[in-house]
């Protein structure tokens, strides 16, 4: 939740056209429960070095633990590519699987200046880059540790 400041959503005020004050609950509300400001993705490299990128609009401050979720319960498949991706992108979605938003299948990193998870499903590896620039690298066994 942002900071209730003198300018902040939660105490602005626009009067509608009957000078109903509309304006200030939504922006409360907005602030409250938006997340939109975590995108994130995970970026699958595949042997042949082909890229598929799964987007996340919100709470991509969880993403990590999803991505260790996913790969936890998909250890069995971490040689088979096409299965893995699957079960990433399920555990992605699997709250929201009849969703029609916040989740996409692209092959370009959306939201570059966001948290990108690099995975190389060839050499099992998780690649990223933290806030602070500092870069890591782990095998999946690592990982998910």
């Amino acid at each position: 939740m942002g900071k209730r400041g003198r300018h902040s959503p939660l105490t602005t005020t626009k009067k509608g056209s009957a000078g109903y004050d509309w304006f200030t609950p939504f922006l409360a509300l907005h602030t409250l429960f938006n997340h939109m400001g975590t995108r994130s993705n995970i970026r699958l490299t595949y042997s042949d070095r082909n890229k598929v990128v799964f987007y996340q609009h919100w709470d991509g401050d969880t993403l990590s633990d999803v991505l260790k979720a996913a790969l936890k319960r998909g250890k069995e498949r971490w040689d088979d590519a096409p299965y893995l991706a699957r079960i990433i992108f399920s555990e992605m979605v699997k709250d929201d699987i009849e969703g029609l938003t916040g989740w996409g299948i692209t092959t370009e990193v959306q939201e570059e200046n966001w948290f990108t998870l690099d995975v190389n499903l060839e050499e099992q590896m998780v690649e990223w880059v933290d806030r602070g620039g500092k870069g890591h690298c782990l095998s999946f066994a690592e990982f998910i540790d």
